[in-house]
């Protein structure tokens, strides 16, 4: 039979606001996003409902015409974001393919726009023509978080972008992607399961529990009034370090 990995989900995201989707491995976070993308599994479907992008229904939209959108106006920052790389060519060589077929730059330009995205996430240029095994694991995040920028996407979804990596490089990978979102007025859509993470980088937040979201709101407002025990656990789950003993 079928087994709903989500169900009844639905959320909005205004245009350069950023919400959370936090919750516990297992709850859906990822095939709903994939689902708004389309790029399920192969023996995923999407049952019903709709995803209003800009006015279109992208489940009703054939392959081709969402083939056209993706990357140029939604953009996907994959869980596995360190592995994504292609191991056997130069990191400049993924940059080449996006800019020059789907941005149809030539590759002077595309060359050009490769150093422009390098640069706006703190890399230095000259390691464009660097193979992934000559990156540390932060330095291929935000050259995922530059490939996803290549084509000035309308929406980024950024699935768990910062799991693999220790505290102190989280925190640079989260200031660059919050920089960014001030600078270019990024829609961004945050999948992970830290809410400490969501705290700090998303305007609203929304809790998945077992496929669906039993939670949704401003995160200041979430976090200090958590009405849904599993909200309550994960506020409860990290400490407030400006918190003094006793109060």
């Amino acid at each position: 039979g079928i087994s709903k990995a989500v169900d009844g989900v639905s959320f909005t995201v205004d245009q350069g606001r950023s919400i959370g989707l936090v919750g516990e491995s297992g709850c859906g976070k990822s095939t709903l996003v994939k689902g708004i993308i389309r790029v399920l599994a192969g023996n995923g479907i999407i049952a019903g409902g709709s995803v209003r992008f800009e006015g279109n229904d992208l489940t009703q939209m054939t392959e081709s015409s969402i083939r056209n959108i993706r990357w140029k106006d939604l953009s996907l920052i994959p869980q596995a974001a360190m592995d994504s790389l292609n191991p056997v060519y130069p990191v400049i060589d993924s940059f080449l393919e996006i800019l020059m077929l789907k941005g149809k730059l030539n590759r002077a330009e595309a060359t050009k726009r490769a150093h422009e995205l390098f640069t706006m996430v703190g890399l230095d240029t000259k390691r464009l023509r660097y193979y992934p095994h000559e990156f540390s694991g932060g330095m291929k995040q935000r050259a995922m978080i530059a490939l996803a920028l290549a084509l000035n996407p309308k929406l980024i979804i950024a699935d768990e972008p910062v799991t693999a990596l220790d505290v102190i490089v989280q925190n640079q990978v989260l200031r660059v992607l919050k920089n960014l979102k001030k600078e270019l007025g990024l829609t961004l859509v945050m999948i992970t399961h830290d809410i400490s993470v969501v705290a700090e980088t998303c305007d609203d937040v929304a809790v998945m529990y077992a496929g669906k979201i039993v939670e949704i709101g401003p995160v200041s407002r979430v976090l200090k009034n958590s009405t849904h025990p599993y909200t309550m656990g994960l506020a409860n789950a990290f400490p407030n370090l400006k918190k003094t003993e006793g109060t």
